[in-house]
């Protein structure tokens, strides 16, 4: 078994892998590294990948000695099974490179688009020879929001959960739906270039994050795939990559 380790601004997520197939998930605040300990303490897996923002590198480890050999902290330079085009692999964020791989493990061979609304909103490209090519990085929705708030005078700080009329009849409203709206149209605009592009070949759009589920009224019916475990995925797929023994190192 194989120890997955998503640790975001918040939230630091765990999964055990067989092969591809998921067994658990676990959930917990970013730093309780005690609650991981224990829990690696019970399955003892063989092998862990992790990516990070930020900060909790060395606390992974210090959590995992004696239980997992040498866990692999994947950055921008990480061995994957994608060919990478980005200019400055460095300081490629590893989720979006997870991402991507995890994309293209469900679809290889594809054309791809992934899409992960969290923090920031990425935008990011692999091609069906499985070229990393890049991507885009804009405001995410609660950043939007955030920042009509900070930057301004007088507009208030308002949460996504509320009303979002088409047209907002209070200020709330109007900073809620208004966002909302950016994030959907932006969304949208990359969709329809890529779709329109990659008109009558083999291509498929990805949709993460935990604000992907505002996406899904966008018209583009099973060619836009809301996965919520992407980047769970795809480093699954990077550490069978890099040790996992006995395996053909592709997506097959």
């Amino acid at each position: 078994m194989n120890l997955i380790l998503d640790i975001g601004n918040t939230f630091m997520k765990a999964a055990l892998y067989d092969g591809r197939q998921c067994l658990e998930r676990q959930k917990w605040d970013r730093r309780d590294f005690a609650a991981l300990r224990g829990f690696a303490l019970g399955y003892r897996p063989a092998a862990c990948a992790f990516a990070t923002v930020g900060t909790g590198a060395e606390e992974v480890r210090e959590a995992l000695a004696g239980i997992v050999e040498s866990p692999l902290e994947v950055t921008g330079l990480t061995p994957t099974p994608l060919s990478i085009g980005y200019e400055t692999p460095a300081k490629l964020g590893a989720d979006r490179l997870a991402a991507a791989v995890g994309a293209a493990a469900l679809k290889p061979d594809c054309e791809l688009i992934v899409i992960d609304a969290g923090s920031c909103m990425t935008i990011d490209r692999v091609t069906a020879g499985g070229l990393y090519l890049g991507g885009n990085i804009s405001p995410g929705l609660e950043m939007r929001l955030k920042a009509m708030h900070t930057l301004t005078a007088r507009l208030p700080l308002v949460g996504i959960d509320g009303a979002t009329p088409q047209w907002g009849r209070n200020t709330a409203e109007a900073l809620r739906s208004g966002a909302l709206t950016g994030i959907r149209g932006e969304a949208d605009s990359y969709l329809r270039r890529f779709f329109a592009e990659q008109a009558g070949g083999n291509a498929y759009a990805f949709l993460t994050g935990g604000d992907a589920c505002h996406l899904d009224t966008l018209p583009y019916g099973g060619r836009a795939i809301i996965e919520p475990r992407l980047v769970e995925i795809g480093l699954a797929e990077i550490l069978r990559y890099n040790v996992a023994p006995n395996l053909e190192r592709s997506f097959g």
